[in-house]
């Protein structure tokens, strides 16, 4: 998988994140929320290093339509066979993988907007900067389907951030959450 790939979530993966319609691992499902069209690949894995079958799983995640990856990265990896003798070399025509449905076209998503974007700022923030604190956080903020919600968590939010970045990193997205949520709403009404 090339690491310099920024993979990004399809409509469905981010319905998924919302509704919990299928029943993703909890790998899959933490892997899914980090993805956030900034980061390369090289990145997600550095960050899920632990996790061992990362590729499997940006693959499997791809398969379900959650994810954009390029096709060649969705075909399974086929083993290469041993090379065969000069007279069977001649006779063997080359054949190639076929791509799956998944793999056909890679459409860049548009960037979420309002509420949406305050939630994925929010939650590719607490993976950058909140360790371990990060996964409790974002349990709780996939629960949070509207403004008002993710403004009720916000103060949690601000708090952690200020004791893993300063007060002034902190109070500035809080702030640009906080505008990113009244647009939503000024532009809705």
């Amino acid at each position: 998988m090339q690491d310099d790939y920024i993979p990004t979530k399809t409509t469905e993966g981010q319905q998924e994140i919302a509704q919990r319609s299928r029943r993703l691992s909890a790998r899959q499902r933490m892997l899914l929320i980090s993805i956030n069209g900034n980061s390369s690949v090289a990145e997600l894995r550095k960050q899920f290093g632990s996790i061992g079958d990362f590729d499997e799983l940006m693959r499997n995640l791809a398969e379900l339509e959650l994810i954009n990856l390029p096709a060649a990265v969705v075909v399974a990896e086929i083993p290469t066979p041993p090379p065969p003798s000069a007279t069977a070399a001649k006779s063997a025509a080359p054949s190639t993988p076929a791509i799956t449905p998944a793999a056909a076209a890679v459409v860049p998503e548009s960037p979420p907007t309002g509420v949406a974007a305050a939630k994925q700022l929010m939650n590719e923030t607490a993976f950058a900067n909140l360790g371990l604190r990060a996964y409790m956080f974002t349990l709780k903020l996939e629960h949070c389907y509207t403004g008002e919600e993710l403004l009720g968590l916000l103060p949690d939010f601000t708090r952690l951030l200020t004791t893993a970045k300063g007060e002034p990193y902190a109070i500035d997205l809080h702030e640009r959450i906080e505008i990113m949520i009244a647009a939503e709403h000024s532009s809705a009404g």
